[in-house]
């Protein structure tokens, strides 16, 4: 059987996917001769018979070609693929998560102030527009300061500044710009980049933080997906593995992913009432794993911390804004009232009208 691979083996990223490919190829000792090409190389594509067919859906014309060529086709993709072509089989990248990622960890780092980079080489790539307005729709959700000029924001803001880079490449090449000009790394401006690229993050200037997308894993799940006689789902959503830190965000603060994950997933729906378990299950852990790691890092379990966020909020709001009690609590993810009520002279010994008056007293 031939196995039809549309890669450029000269970019990271597909030369991992092809490890994986041939890691799952090799584990399930499938008889598949692999067959690497591109679409320039047209004609002679459609003239081979083929029986699987994999394909970068980012590259140029790949949309319009692959629906042309035999055999049991996937696509995969850097960005969100809405409408694959009729009868093939699609994985994405979850670029929301790259962002939750990044976001985490400079929120666990007590940094407020963020951005993001992309040179002019990816500014325009879909999943480098997905990237950055996920990260800043995020931010602004979590009443971060964004700044939309990365470049502006490292210049003119007194306080420390998180730049989340689309890819190692341009990681890098903030990194050399921040270096020309005495800004210090990662003193004033804490940088992430995307992508885990060995050859990026040897040839920066300063060892870069990185998320790694796991391509190597994204290759054996096309090959699971692609061999599947009957896949229940037809487009699947691949997420990040996690994020490592190096030199270029680096913190006094210990760090951990999955804690950086929980506390975006909290920060982004403590206003509903969310539970633990959910919490957990966003982050891929159980719960015992998540307490251990909160209580490690924050000195408090998961429960405690989003106790504490949520009457941090209400009181915040019944200072800044004359917004009714109950429409406080609900908006802080409590049931009412009346539980609002009964919390807060648990906690503080009055009620929160009590707390708004004595601000105005």
């Amino acid at each position: 059987m031939e196995l039809l691979l549309l890669i450029d083996t000269m970019i990271h990223y597909d030369r991992e996917l092809l490890k994986g490919v041939k890691s799952k190829l090799d584990e399930l000792n499938m008889n598949i001769n692999i067959h690497i090409d591109a679409i320039e190389n047209a004609t002679y594509l459609l003239s081979r018979k083929w029986h699987y067919v994999i394909a970068d859906f980012d590259k140029r014309g790949c949309e319009e070609f692959i629906s042309q060529l035999s055999g049991k086709k996937l696509i995969f993709s850097n960005a969100e693929v809405t409408s694959p072509p009729d009868g093939i089989l699609c994985i994405y990248n979850d670029n929301q998560y790259v962002a939750d990622i990044a976001l985490g960890h400079f929120i666990n780092d007590g940094i407020r102030n963020v951005s993001v980079y992309s040179d002019l080489s990816d500014y325009y790539q879909p999943w480098a527009m997905e990237r950055k307005n996920s990260f800043s729709s995020l931010a602004l959700k979590l009443g971060c300061c964004y700044y939309s000029n990365a470049l502006e924001a490292i210049t003119t803001s007194e306080n420390r500044v998180g730049v989340f880079c689309t890819t190692d490449r341009s990681a890098r090449k903030f990194i050399r710009y921040c270096i020309e000009n005495n800004i210090p790394v990662p003193d004033k401006v804490s940088i992430i980049g995307t992508d885990y690229d060995e050859l990026e993050r040897d040839i920066s200037p300063i060892p870069i933080s990185s998320i790694d997308l796991n391509p190597k894993q994204l290759g054996r799940e096309c090959i699971e997906l692609l061999l599947n006689p009957r896949p229940t789902c037809k487009r699947l959503i691949y997420k990040a593995k996690q994020l490592y830190v190096d030199s270029s965000a680096k913190s006094a603060i210990e760090s951990d992913s999955v804690v950086n994950n929980a506390l975006v997933y909290i920060h982004k729906h403590y206003s509903r009432n969310i539970r633990v378990m959910q919490i957990s299950d966003y982050c891929k852990v159980s719960r015992k794993t998540l307490d251990n790691k909160f209580l490690e890092l924050k000195g408090e379990t998961v429960h405690q911390y989003l106790s504490n966020l949520r009457l941090d909020k209400s009181k915040q709001l019944l200072r800044e804004t004359s917004l009714s009690v109950d429409s406080i609590a609900r908006q802080c993810g409590y049931l009412g009232q009346n539980y609002l009520n009964q919390l807060y002279q648990k906690s503080f010994g009055y009620t929160p009208l009590e707390y708004r008056k004595r601000l105005v007293e």
